[in-house]
């Protein structure tokens, strides 16, 4: 059973793309790593827009519930090392969805 949310399936082209490289120290906090929350807008594939809070966790695991997007997952791949204004395509089962990353924090509250 798919989970009941926008973003499912990212295909491995597009997170393979943008995972390379991305050796990020401690003090970078102008990218996504472990442990950022990330606000993205985005474009549905039906053209319908969305706002979405996502927290780079550990793992393998999403938990939309929480918000959590493992590391290890399609989309944690794709969202680590991203920056404000990246913009950023998924492939779902629906069609492409488009991404654009609006704020990057340390806990949910920088990201509000």
């Amino acid at each position: 059973m798919q989970p009941e949310h926008p973003v499912c399936l990212v295909s491995s082209r597009i997170a393979l793309t943008n995972v390379k490289g991305n050796g990020m120290s401690d003090q970078q906090t102008d990218r996504a790593q472990d442990g950022t929350w990330i606000k993205v807008s985005g474009l549905t594939p039906e053209e319908e827009s969305f706002e979405d809070v996502f927290h780079l966790v550990p793992g393998p695991g999403v938990d939309h519930a929480k918000h959590n997007v493992g590391t290890w997952s399609l989309l944690g791949q794709v969202l680590i090392g991203t920056k404000v204004g990246d913009e950023i395509v998924l492939n779902t089962k629906k069609g492409p969805m488009k991404l654009t990353v609006l704020k990057l924090g340390s806990n949910h509250s920088d990201i509000l």
